[in-house]
């Protein structure tokens, strides 16, 4: 129900967010944000008030807040500041996948996909990347390919698709900002990330709180 209710309203604030992003930059910001806030807010509560509080969840959701709002800006120290939250969240997803999904019967499926899916990204890329940046993004991909394969052994193991798909969405809005920082800026960029990035933080809540 929640999947349901939740994931029209981040398409369309996401596709706003990314259409008004460089026409009302001021817009397009707080459009974001305050989609952000409530889905972030949503996730930390859900993953708080429960018998048992899942503290890496409510971690993981918080930190993508502090990335969305660090991503704002335009500056290089605000750029990796944002990665680096991000970052931080991916690894308590990661972490919430180890001790809460059932990951015991390993799947060369999920492993092979991930890792492909790493490669290809690291050769398209590599070429447009310098020094720490290199370095910091070569180390966000290990981490998000950490998250493909679990999230895709859980599914594959009978847990659900509503996991492995938010994981693999949230992947694919991660290459949105990469090919908008790194390659060529524009609306086609925002309008697939940002609602793609929503929409996957919804069926991530729905899938594990």
């Amino acid at each position: 129900m929640f999947t349901i209710c939740f994931s029209p309203l981040a398409l369309v604030g996401g596709f706003l967010a990314a259409f008004f992003s460089k026409r009302v930059p001021l817009f397009g910001a707080l459009t974001k944000m305050f989609l952000s806030t409530i889905l972030c807010g949503l996730g930390i509560g859900f993953s708080l008030l429960t018998p048992e509080p899942k503290l890496f969840l409510a971690f993981a959701f918080s930190a993508c807040w502090w990335g969305d709002l660090l991503l704002l800006g335009s500056s290089r120290l605000l750029f990796l500041s944002g990665l680096s939250a991000f970052l931080l969240g991916h690894c308590a997803f990661v972490a919430h996948f180890i001790f809460h999904l059932e990951l015991s019967s390993p799947r060369w499926g999920a492993l092979f996909a991930s890792l492909l899916f790493a490669h290809l990204v690291w050769r398209w890329l590599k070429s447009h990347l310098k020094g720490f940046l290199k370095k910091a993004v070569f180390t966000y991909i290990v981490i998000i390919t950490f998250m493909l394969n679990f999230a895709t052994t859980f599914a594959l193991n009978g847990g659900g698709t509503l996991c492995a798909l938010g994981v693999w969405m949230f992947a694919v809005s991660d290459l949105c900002v990469a090919r908008e920082r790194f390659i060529q800026s524009s609306l086609l960029n925002r309008a697939i990330g940002l609602p793609l990035y929503f929409l996957a933080v919804v069926l991530l809540i729905g899938a594990l709180t």
